[in-house]
């Protein structure tokens, strides 16, 4: 009947407009996910996806990443971790679940709590590739688009990290506390946007 054809035509046009949203097109996008804390999802022009924290609020951000790629994709390149804390950390965890993550760089926590226990056994679980982030690390994402370590202390359970696209760079500095604040400032850390520390 013509209301079943009109149906089908409807899902197809959605499935395609889907494929057209999510697909490389030769861009990087940035999504700042406002999920109760900290969590950004990149897309680089070649479709490398990084996702850097989780928030607090795990279904926000596993639906944002939902709607941000193909929907028959589960693969995330990267997924840094710059805070133990469980605004930055519980919606990782339902990402880990969920999706294959081909490298994670992480900070590591000074206070075992149930969300990072949890953390922790999955990675295992998983078998997942984990990097410690040291301060120097940086990591080629894709041409012209880059991602660097800039602070990160041993025994701290944070990191300031800072992604360059092109001559735009975005630093990751909520969490910093003052003694990382101090330091930050003899170092280069011009930088277009500023996520910005919660206590300045």
């Amino acid at each position: 009947s013509i209301s079943v054809l009109i149906g089908a035509l409807l899902i197809v046009g959605v499935w395609l407009w889907n494929v057209a949203l999510t697909l490389p097109d030769g861009k990087t996008h940035i999504e700042f996910i406002n999920a109760g804390g900290a969590a950004t999802f990149v897309r680089t022009p070649n479709g490398t996806r990084v996702l850097i924290d989780g928030g607090a609020n795990p279904s926000v951000v596993v639906s944002a990443i939902g709607r941000a790629m193909p929907f028959w994709e589960r693969q995330i390149d990267m997924v840094v971790l710059t805070d133990t804390s469980d605004d930055h950390l519980a919606g990782l965890v339902d990402v880990l679940e969920r999706y294959d993550v081909r490298q994670i760089v992480q900070v590591s926590a000074a206070k075992q709590t149930p969300t990072y226990q949890r953390w922790s056994a999955l990675i295992a679980q998983k078998n997942a590739a984990s990097l410690p982030a040291q301060a120097g690390t940086h990591i080629d994402l894709d041409r012209g688009v880059s991602f660097e370590i800039i602070y990160s202390s041993a025994g701290t359970s944070f990191a300031v990290v800072r992604l360059r696209v092109g001559d735009t760079s975005v630093l990751f500095a909520d969490t910093a506390e003052e003694d990382a604040q101090s330091a930050l400032a003899s170092e280069d850390v011009a930088s277009t946007v500023l996520v910005a520390p919660r206590k300045l």
